[in-house]
């Protein structure tokens, strides 16, 4: 008895200590999908539903890939959509805490937004982003009116760069005249 309970416990620490999840998919539970060859060294965000939950770790019905990073390597990152992949929070995240009461927050059927990174093997783990797709969706309108007024600051800088170019181009050619006169 005592040498089971060591083995369950050293699995259970095993599964924790790579920030993986402690569940077993039974057999008639929606099936995981394999990490499609596609998505090998994906750094990115995925959008998707929750059709699964653990303490560490979902698994996701993936609607569409958001963002790709420019240090992801993968080959195809939209393999991932229709696809239902596990994922788990990475322990070594400076995040993991607030991830794991996230998760503990979300319910079966919930929309998420989750920056997933391929590190290790064929998983996916959560690094950083990790939120409901409306509060995704509410920082990435918040986003997008901070990318417009830093787009009109820098027309507005641009404008003033002209001026400048003008007025150094009108010395320059003043300069040339008198130059040219001596």
């Amino acid at each position: 008895m005592k040498r089971a309970f060591v083995v369950v416990l050293l699995a259970t620490i095993a599964v924790a200590a790579v920030g993986g999840s402690a569940w077993v998919m039974a057999a008639d539970e929606t099936a995981v999908s394999a990490l499609p060859e596609g998505m090998k060294g994906f750094k990115g965000i995925l959008f998707g539903k929750i059709v699964k939950k653990g303490e560490r770790g979902f698994v996701l019905q993936v609607d569409k890939v958001g963002q790709v990073w420019p240090q992801s390597t993968a080959k195809d990152p939209q393999s991932a959509v229709g696809k239902t992949l596990e994922i788990h929070l990475w322990a070594k995240s400076r995040l993991f805490a607030q991830h794991v009461k996230t998760l503990a927050a979300l319910n079966v059927g919930d929309r998420i937004a989750a920056e997933a990174f391929n590190l290790e093997g064929d998983g996916l783990w959560v690094v950083e982003d990790f939120k409901k797709a409306d509060e995704a969706a509410a920082g990435q309108e918040q986003t997008e009116a901070q990318m417009k007024q830093e787009i009109a600051r820098l027309r507005e800088r641009v404008a003033q760069l002209e001026k400048q170019v003008t007025a150094l181009q009108e010395e320059n050619a003043r300069l040339k005249k008198q130059a040219e006169s001596k």
